[in-house]
């Protein structure tokens, strides 16, 4: 991971999780960028956050449905600001508190900068991922496909899987990445992409 300045996390029903110091505000002349992270549930959407931020903001658990709203961390660099969303995992909702939880999810796709679509690469690209990038695909904010959990293939797994996922959508890109070890996140946040999301819209005040 690049060397940037960790700001703090914010709540998706807006608490403030740690006081914000005046040097981490959004550099003067930008506002931030806003990436999402988007998914079934289990994809290592949490997890790819933590990492991003640079500290634990969201909880990391093997149990389905964990992140039940949007959670927020904030991360500065000396010329911008980027607002990493993470959501609760798209599935089929069995209960009324379940189906508040996708339609929370599908919702930030609005006014988005960029969507990461993470799905885990050890279980392969099943229906649930289909559904979620078709969900993707009906929106015009840029997308990168993330092939999370490589550290659990082996190498021509790997290849077979982003020729299958690049079938699916005309994608920013395709980069596999393990979210537990780190390996290859850099390549994600150096990205054209990603760079022009946490970079995004000059104020014009």
């Amino acid at each position: 991971m690049k060397p940037g300045t960790e700001a703090p996390a914010v709540a998706g029903d807006g608490r403030t999780l740690l006081s914000t110091p005046p040097e981490l505000a959004a550099p003067a002349g930008h506002r931030s960028g806003f990436v999402l992270l988007f998914g079934r549930s289990n994809v290592g959407k949490s997890t790819l956050l933590n990492r991003l931020v640079g500290r634990k903001v969201a909880i990391v658990t093997e149990v389905p449905q964990t992140t039940r709203r949007r959670i927020r961390g904030i991360r500065t660099w000396p010329d911008a600001q980027a607002v990493y969303m993470d959501t609760p995992g798209i599935h089929r909702p069995r209960y009324t508190m379940n189906r508040r939880m996708v339609a929370d999810a599908v919702a930030a796709l609005e006014g988005i900068d960029l969507v990461l679509v993470l799905i885990d690469g050890a279980a392969g690209l099943g229906p649930g991922d289909r559904f979620v990038i078709d969900l993707v695909a009906q929106r015009r904010a840029p997308a990168i496909m993330v092939v999370n959990k490589t550290d659990l293939m082996a190498g021509p797994d790997v290849l077979r899987l982003l020729a299958e996922v690049a079938a699916t959508h005309a994608w920013e890109e395709i980069i596999p990445i393990s979210a537990t070890t780190g390996d290859n996140v850099e390549r994600l946040e150096s990205h054209p992409a990603a760079s022009a999301a946490r970079r995004a819209s000059l104020s014009s005040g």
